[in-house]
């Protein structure tokens, strides 16, 4: 399977994108990410879940879901620590992370949970069909939109994406798309590959296999080849230096199954990176954890923010946060 979110950007408050071709021979597909971006006079809970995919052989293809962790409940924790309330609710899938993605953090007044809210609040249906449906939300912690059309045609998921500042002032957030994949994409001998040339590691938890803080030049082993679950392991860090249509595929060659992901680093300059292979004994994963993500994403991790300007034009430009 190919798993291609492929975003292209036009002039104006809606910028879209086409997918990639599928490929011939062996079981891919594409998942077609198109990224549409307003910013102006302006998953269901937890996310949009996509437990398996199919090809056209009718077998399942790849999980996006998180091995070994209880199903959600009912009511899940409100313990007031945004961290464990957040992964209380998390079972895999693909979220979008906004206002904020990373550490809870003091903003224009409030507080801005871990990984921000928009994971976690309703989203509404404004249109379904048997191959396509359109959901919106409001943010509460920032005067934010976003809508999100998602659409299947063949093997290729395509998620078209808008967010919209519906104050007059302008905002700087953090917009992180975090789709997780797990068994049996992510085994022995899966390999990463990317259009980026440059990891940063990050400088507090790094994981169990890069130095904090270093830069390396991609790829990097043994980041690039995935290990079996028994050999535990996690990394957490920042690929960067995409050129204008930022792809990077996962491929298990020993299922012939591949995925691929596309879109314009224009919009998310980066794609944070995140194994955690069963290498966490610590909460929330207590060892079970088995799931890889290179998730797009307009900030370096706590550097740069997206700026969401006002005003009826719908323009978008990228600021340096004070801290960079």
């Amino acid at each position: 399977m190919r798993y291609s979110p492929s975003r292209t950007w036009r002039r104006g408050s809606r910028r879209t994108g086409s997918g990639s071709p599928t490929s011939p021979g062996g079981r891919r597909g594409t998942a077609d990410l198109t990224g549409a971006e307003g910013a102006g006079r302006s998953g269901p809970r937890g996310g949009h879940r996509v437990r398996r995919t199919r090809s056209d052989r009718a077998e399942p293809v790849v999980h996006l879901a998180l091995v070994g962790l209880p199903r959600a409940v009912a009511s899940p924790l409100t313990t007031g620590n945004s961290h464990v309330d957040w992964h209380a609710r998390y079972r895999g899938g693909w979220q979008v992370l906004c206002p904020n993605a990373g550490d809870e953090r003091q903003a224009y007044g409030t507080v801005w949970g871990f990984h921000g809210e928009a994971a976690l609040v309703a989203w509404r249906v404004l249109a379904a069909s048997p191959s396509a449906i359109i959901l919106e939300t409001e943010l509460t912690t920032a005067p934010l939109r976003l809508q999100r059309e998602i659409t299947v045609s063949g093997q290729t998921l395509r998620v078209a994406e808008r967010l919209t500042n519906l104050a007059p002032v302008p905002l700087q957030v953090h917009w992180v798309h975090h789709p997780a994949f797990g068994h049996p994409l992510i085994d022995r001998g899966t390999r990463l590959a990317t259009g980026a040339t440059r990891l940063l590691a990050d400088q507090t938890i790094p994981g169990s296999m890069l130095d904090a803080g270093a830069a390396y030049d991609w790829p990097v082993e043994p980041v690039a080849t995935l290990p079996g679950c028994e050999e535990p392991r996690s990394a957490f860090a920042c690929l960067t230096g995409f050129t204008d249509r930022a792809w990077y595929t996962i491929t298990n060659p020993r299922l012939d199954l591949s995925v691929r992901v596309t879109w314009p680093a224009r919009t998310w300059p980066h794609a944070w990176l995140w194994q955690q292979l069963h290498g966490s004994t610590a909460y929330p994963w207590f060892g079970r954890g088995h799931a890889c993500a290179i998730e797009p994403a307009s900030t370096p991790r706590h550097r740069d923010d997206r700026q969401a300007r006002p005003g009826p034009r719908h323009r978008h430009r990228t600021v340096r946060d004070a801290r960079g």
